[in-house]
């Protein structure tokens, strides 16, 4: 069981990750992020448990995007 996020950074970033928090807020996954264009990170079902996270796409020091994802069997 896997999700996939899929990601767009332009070519001037810095530096660029993605961040995956339970919905009290905690941080339980950084994922550094390479490259610039079309990507995708794939967080698969042994990662974490079932259930809703967020995740946030952070450029260059400053959160982007977040969104909800859930997790199940």
């Amino acid at each position: 069981n896997e999700t996939v996020i899929e990601y767009y950074i332009s070519e001037n970033t810095a530096n660029a990750s993605i961040m995956i928090f339970d919905l009290n807020g905690k941080l339980l996954k950084t994922n550094n992020i390479t490259g610039s264009g079309k990507g995708s990170i794939t967080i698969f079902g042994n990662e974490l448990s079932q259930g809703m996270y967020l995740y946030s796409l952070v450029i260059n020091g400053e959160e982007r995007d977040t969104k909800r994802m859930i997790l199940s069997e």
